[in-house]
Parts: structure tokens; sequence; C-alpha cells
């Protein structure tokens, strides 16, 4: 069996390949369905939404849309304005906590199943940023718990992943051979390419090795056994 060297390129190439692995094998944990369904619902059922629709509604009923009643400065309707674009992905902000009791802000992206067609005034391109204490007051015990449980899952994850990142690269730095590797974790030949695979497996002779050995450090016996000739004959 050939020895195979540990060489930094293989090594970058097995930790890659580890990576892919664990990536596919664990999914970055999304909002399910019943989440994103909840969160447009509070989101469509506000108190601020529900409030500019009324604004809307009152202001529709007196006139105010007219053009007479249009801002002349800026060239908009004193009404509360539908977006242009629909609402496709909400970013969910909420208070979590350490284990210590230490609050942070966490944030999720919500894709949504449908979109939010009338959303009133907001930012653009598809997307709005509100904290769970604006949404429906009727669903925010149940959002907070998804997103809580979504939150811990994630943390879980990345932990994992940090974990099993350091292991596979101080395996891999540890490891000269690719033989000394495939002893240690056996699966890891999923990794490897199958080149450095068969050239494991492949018999070498004492004379092969030395042939091979003389042609990686380009070594001229001749000109060397000259050096050493020389050498003797002038007393050296």
């Amino acid at each position: 069996m050939a020895s195979v060297r540990m060489t930094g390129e293989l090594g970058q190439r097995i930790y890659e390949k580890a990576m892919d692995a664990f990536h596919v094998s664990n999914p970055h944990p999304e909002p399910n369905t019943e989440f994103q369904q909840l969160v447009k619902t509070a989101v469509e059922n506000s108190p601020t939404q529900i409030f500019l629709r009324e604004m809307r509604h009152i202001g529709i009923e007196r006139g105010l849309d007219k053009e007479s009643h249009i801002s002349r400065r800026h060239a908009s309707s004193i009404l509360p304005r539908i977006r242009n674009d629909d609402i496709t992905s909400i970013t969910l902000h909420g208070a979590c906590y350490t284990n210590s009791g230490a609050a942070y802000d966490a944030n999720i992206d919500v894709s949504l199943i449908t979109p939010i067609t009338d959303y009133l005034n907001g930012g653009a391109y598809g997307y709005i940023h509100l904290y769970i204490d604006e949404l429906d007051p009727e669903h925010i015990p149940t959002i907070t718990d998804l997103f809580h449980k979504l939150v811990a899952a994630r943390k879980t994850r990345s932990d994992n992943e940090d974990r099993y990142r350091l292991s596979i690269k101080d395996l891999v730095n540890r490891c000269t051979t690719l033989k000394q590797l495939l002893e240690v974790w056996p699966a890891a030949e999923n990794l490897v390419p199958a080149s450095k695979i068969q050239q494991m497996h492949t018999k070498v002779t004492r004379v092969q090795r030395a042939k091979q050995i003389k042609e990686e450090v380009n070594f001229d016996a001749t000109a060397a056994n000259q050096v050493i000739l020389t050498a003797k004959m002038l007393g050296g």
C-alpha cells in the first residue's frame, strides 16, 4: 500500500466535502407553514394596519383622495398609501435571552406563502421589518413561542456546526497521511478523491519506491557519483 501524504490541498478538499455533508444533513431551520400563515394574518390584523385602513376609508368617504387634496410639495395623497409592491417577506424581530438571562434582539426572515397585496405605508422592495409586539395581540403568544423555538433550533445547529468544523480541521491537521485519517475516521473515504484512494491502495515495491523518490527529488545519481569519486581521489 502506497503512502499518500496529507497535503494542505488534500486536507482542504476533505474539509470542504465534510462541511458540504454537514449542510446537507443539517438543513438550516426555517419557519414552517403554520408560522408563515400566522405571521401574515397577524400583520394584516395588526393595530397599525387596522388604524391605517380605517383612516383611509374615512378619508375616501370625505373625498380626501380627490386631486384638490393632493399635496403639491410632496405630490402624494394625504391618505395612508397602499404600497405598489406586494409584501413577500417579513423580517420579524423579537427579544430573546441567553442562559445567563441577558436580553438580545433576534430576527427571523419569514417568507410568505401568499403575499400581502394591500399593505399600507412602510418601506419598499417587497419586505418589511416588524417587532412581534407590533402584531395582532391575539396571535402574539403563539408567534412568540414559535419564534423562540426557531431561534433556539438555529442556535443549536450553529453550535453543532462550530464543533463539527473544529473537529474536522483538527483531525485533518493532525494526520500526516491519508491512511492515518482513514484509520481514525473510516467514513472519510467518501470525502476523498477517488484518485487518492486508488493511489493509496496501489502496491509499491521497494524498487518502485526508490524510483519514485528519485523522480520526486529530481536526483541525478551520475552527477552525485562524480562528486563523491572526485572528492575521494583528492583525499576527501
